[in-house]
């Protein structure tokens, strides 16, 4: 049993789709080797969160145009 890092749930367990029971993960973040780092997990429902803020800041972030 793994458990996502963000919602602190087992995503397997709840889902009712059997293509995500097959794999629930949609996004393991792998550290380089020796890095001392640790492996983080995220289920697609908390990587579409994830996403969509980043497409959020991304749409706030829109450079100012300035007259010539």
């Amino acid at each position: 049993m793994m458990i996502c890092d963000l919602c602190k749930r087992d995503p397997v367990r709840d889902e009712a789709n059997p293509a995500l029971k097959q794999a629930p993960w949609g996004l393991v973040m792998a550290p380089p080797p020796g890095s001392g780092l640790p492996t983080r997990s995220l289920c697609w429902a908390c990587w579409d969160r994830v996403f969509q803020a980043l497409i959020d800041l991304a749409l706030q972030l829109k450079p100012e145009l300035k007259p010539n």
